[in-house]
């Protein structure tokens, strides 16, 4: 990327006085440098100054009030690649409590006293991350929400699964892609729904001829039993219950038309009899012969769409067996931002998890980018799943 396409950052420093001092950089090096030097002249721990923050759409650096960065889009930038990393939200509140201390001293300015407890506060509370878990907990709420982005998920504990390749079954996966998957949960008590996110460079939602697209599951044993099915999709006689989310699907429920025009702007169609102006639009005639030249579809495969949710219930007993569950419901949704994935797929409280307040689930990914499809994938073992116990 050139240099010319960067845009001017502006650096504001209000000082303890009330005034303001800019200074302006044009490109990533001197956005840093300015950065960087404004950081050592107030002590604030080097580890935490933004390294990337110069973007084509303009740098994001902002400081006000003593180099408090700015609530809510800045409080998580990042030491080790996650965003609210308990290392920098350590830095984080010690700076902070500092600036606090040096700005209710005798004598300082009241104005930037207020203004530095104000930015605090809302720093804290933007920057609240959820508490890792070593089991999947699962958190009794009234009402369960779709949206990955719902405020309700803040509380949420979340634990964080390592993944593995397939490599046991072909076709197998050979190179790792995505390394981990991050998993929180709640239920209603009657449904349970899960939040899956993971770091993917690319957004993969387009079909056809070799295009794969992002993709998430859900697996539960369908029995409680005293052992566990192999979590590679289960064995015969001992089934699983897949959720399977697709983002090619979640595009078309999202408003992506279905036809070849939509997928393919460019293409050239000459004629498909169904579109014929003979057939009333809608008529049995005319749906006849729409089937007719939908092969999949008369098939009864609804893979391709048309679709009215994104995620499909399935069942296995074994790689190579999985077919579509037909007595379970689930929906879910998914939104790709700044190249994460958050996807949440929401499906009936499985009998497991109705048996007793402890189970296990498995969980996978694919990467589209990657040329992930069917057994090739990213995936867990059984993660152990726990539902909260109410507090008498």
């Amino acid at each position: 990327m050139s240099r010319e396409n960067y845009l001017p950052v502006e650096l504001i420093k209000t000082s303890s006085r009330g005034g303001v001092a800019r200074s302006t950089a044009s490109t990533p090096e001197a956005c840093q440098k300015v950065a960087g030097g404004r950081q050592a002249k107030r002590g604030r721990p080097p580890e935490t100054t933004p390294k990337d923050r110069c973007t084509p759409e303009g740098c994001q650096w902002h400081h006000a009030a003593e180099s408090i960065w700015h609530p809510c889009r800045d409080a998580n930038i990042h030491l080790d690649g996650n965003p609210g990393s308990p290392a920098l939200r350590l830095a984080t509140r010690g700076y902070l409590l500092a600036r606090l201390r040096r700005a209710l001293k005798p004598g300082s300015n009241l104005k930037f006293a207020i203004l530095s407890i104000f930015i605090a506060l809302v720093s804290f509370a933007c920057s609240r991350t959820p508490k890792p878990t070593p089991d999947v907990v699962v958190v009794d709420r009234p009402a369960l929400t779709l949206d990955p982005n719902d405020r309700a998920w803040n509380d949420i504990p979340e634990h964080v699964a390592q993944l593995l390749l397939q490599d046991m079954v072909d076709p197998r996966l050979m190179e790792p892609s995505t390394a981990v998957v991050h998993v929180q949960a709640m239920t209603d008590g009657k449904d349970i729904a899960f939040r899956l996110s993971w770091d993917d460079a690319t957004m993969n939602d387009m079909p056809g001829p070799a295009k794969f697209t992002d993709a998430c599951a859900v697996q539960f044993p369908q029995k409680a039993a005293p052992d566990l099915p192999a979590p590679q999709m289960g064995e015969m006689g001992r089934q699983v219950e897949i959720a399977f989310w697709r983002a090619n699907w979640q595009a078309v429920v999202d408003g992506r038309g279905d036809t070849i025009k939509d997928l393919q702007p460019n293409a050239s169609v000459d004629h498909y009899p169904f579109e014929a102006q003979s057939l009333q639009p809608g008529s049995p005639e005319q749906k006849e012969m729409q089937q007719r030249y939908s092969p999949a579809r008369a098939t009864g495969n609804t893979m391709a769409g048309p679709r009215e949710r994104p995620v499909e219930c399935l069942i296995a007993g074994g790689p190579g067996t999985l077919t579509p569950d037909l007595t379970l419901q689930a929906n879910g949704k998914g939104k790709y931002e700044k190249g994460k994935w958050a996807v949440v797929i929401s499906r009936p409280l499985p009998e497991v998890l109705r048996a007793a307040p402890r189970s296990q689930a498995a969980f996978a990914v694919w990467e589209g980018s990657h040329r992930e499809v069917g057994s090739r994938k990213m995936r867990t073992g059984w993660v152990p799943v726990v539902r909260e116990q109410k507090k008498s």
